[in-house]
């Protein structure tokens, strides 16, 4: 379960392959389950396991920053800024508050992508009403048109028998 590892700088950390958590002294009991923290760090010891967690750090957030300009690209934007509350920074050391902004951010542009694909479906079913009505109205003034042919043309036809 637990297995020593060593940094490029030689220095011990054991990781527990089951919970894939990382830590720098041997747990002397059985840790809780916890949630995977990701994958390992290299075996061969190039990145240490601060180096590691800063990175994966980086890449989650620039995930985040790349989801939230896919949704700018697509047109979908926020009217206001998302900011943290007082009571949100308190509970947070500063190292999280980009990243709570960033889930935040997201989670608004999620919901109003969703509300506007909604709003577009609608939108489209109406349309498509609107174009069906349009096709019924233009059969609707042909017939018109034929009728009122057929009435000049029998008023015509009687005005002519009239003078015989």
């Amino acid at each position: 379960m637990w297995k020593e590892y060593k940094t490029a700088d030689g220095a011990s950390y054991y990781y527990n392959s089951v919970t894939k958590e990382s830590v720098w002294e041997m747990p002397s009991t059985i840790p809780k389950p916890t949630a995977p923290v990701g994958p390992a760090p290299p075996i061969d010891g190039s990145v240490s396991i601060k180096e590691y967690r800063e990175m994966k750090a980086k890449q989650e957030l620039q995930e985040y920053r790349d989801e939230i300009a896919k949704y700018h690209a697509e047109g979908t934007t926020l009217s206001s800024v998302i900011t943290l509350t007082a009571d949100e920074k308190l509970s947070l050391p500063p190292k999280e508050w980009e990243k709570q902004v960033l889930i935040k951010t997201l989670k608004a542009l999620r919901n109003k992508s969703n509300a506007l694909k909604q709003r577009r479906a609608v939108m489209e079913k109406q349309h498509r009403e609107i174009q069906r009505m349009q096709k019924q109205m233009t059969l609707y003034h042909e017939e018109i048109a034929r009728i009122t042919a057929k009435l000049e043309e029998y008023k015509n036809s009687a005005v002519d028998d009239a003078d015989f």
